[in-house]
C-alpha cells in the first residue's frame, strides 16, 4: 500500500504529540517524491545543475536535515488519516519552485 510517513514536527526538529500544531514533514521517501528542480543531471550545464540541487535542498531539507518538509505552514495532525493544515498565502509565500499536489 502506498502512503506517506509523516510527522508533525516542533522548530527544533523533534516529533510532537497527536494534537499539537508544527511543520508536518515526510520522514521517509514517498511514491510521488521529486528528484530535484530542473535541470536534472546530465540535462544542463553543471552551474546549473548544481544552482538547481542547492534550490531544491534549501526548498525542502534545510530546516530539518534529511527530512522533507515544505515549511508551508503549521500542521496539526489529529490521527494517521485527518490532517489540518494552516497555510500561508500563495501570493505572499513566494517559493522558487511550484507546488505539486
Amino acid at each position: 500500500m502506498l502512503g506517506m510517513a509523516i510527522e508533525s514536527y516542533s522548530p527544533d526538529g523533534l516529533p510532537l504529540p497527536l494534537g499539537e500544531a508544527g511543520e508536518l514533514v515526510c520522514t521517509r521517501p514517498f511514491p510521488c517524491m521529486p528528484l530535484g528542480f530542473w535541470p536534472l543531471p546530465g540535462y544542463g550545464t553543471e552551474a546549473d545543475v548544481n544552482a538547481a540541487q542547492e534550490r531544491f535542498y534549501h526548498s525542502y531539507f534545510a530546516e530539518f536535515d534529511s527530512v522533507w518538509c515544505e515549511s508551508c505552514g503549521r500542521s496539526i495532525l489529529c490521527s494517521m488519516i485527518k490532517v489540518y493544515k494552516f497555510r500561508r498565502s500563495w501570493g505572499s509565500h513566494y517559493h522558487r519552485a511550484f507546488q505539486v499536489g
